[in-house]
């Protein structure tokens, strides 16, 4: 096989665009030392690749780690919950809520809620993501909307989806998603999870620079 100007030659002739793929499909192979495998991405994955792309303090991560992986009926949970001290803040707000609401968990999704979990101060919280280039509450409002697209992925209806999230009804979840990003839930488009992760860090982040840098009590509702 030679090479000629811009295009590829095999045989005296030009190779045709499938015939590339497959040589490019072939040496693939060959790196990797075997077959190719279709990868089928977990919540896991994707939701941490959000989280590293959140920097701060240990307490800030361990806070979006919380509520990243808080339990959510329809989405697989992760057995790591932080530290010692905090997993046992965690198991007694379980406690709690089974106490006190018997047996139903009020869903993690406030900077107030956090701040209890991991011991700070809820200012402390906010002003280190700020110190980052990041609105606290606006991470923790795309958590929210993550677990919602997973669970959307799972076949869940918007009522059950709404209410596991928190939400006392469908036009709370919608006013939340038209708010965030600016569509209502059946406006949505039917993309995979690690889309809107990657959607999730341009908003925090390439989004931040004309919003006002200002969580007030209304945003964190």
């Amino acid at each position: 096989m030679t090479r000629v100007g811009c295009g590829v030659y095999r045989h005296g002739k030009r190779a045709t665009g499938g015939w590339v793929l497959r040589q490019l499909k072939s040496w693939f192979i060959q790196r990797r030392g075997g077959s190719v495998k279709r990868h089928r991405r977990s919540f896991d994955e994707d939701i941490t690749f959000f989280l590293n792309a959140c920097p701060g303090p240990a307490v800030v991560k361990q806070g979006l780690h919380l509520v990243a992986f808080q339990e959510v009926r329809g989405i697989p949970a992760s057995a790591s919950r932080g530290d010692d001290e905090v997993g046992q803040r965690v198991a007694d707000r379980v406690a709690r809520d089974d106490r006190e609401e018997g047996g139903h968990r009020e869903y993690l999704h406030t900077v107030s809620g956090v701040a209890e979990l991991v011991g700070c101060r809820r200012g402390y919280l906010s002003e280190a993501a700020l110190r980052h280039g990041y609105q606290y509450s606006r991470a923790l409002r795309w958590i929210r909307f993550l677990h919602g697209m997973a669970l959307r992925e799972r076949g869940v209806s918007r009522l059950t989806m709404a209410l596991r999230l928190g939400f006392s009804d469908i036009a709370g979840w919608s006013r939340f998603t038209r708010r965030l990003v600016g569509r209502t839930p059946s406006q949505l488009p039917n993309l995979p999870l690690h889309w809107w992760v990657r959607r999730a860090i341009d908003d925090l982040f390439l989004g931040s620079a004309g919003r006002v840098h200002n969580e007030s009590l209304e945003e964190n509702r």
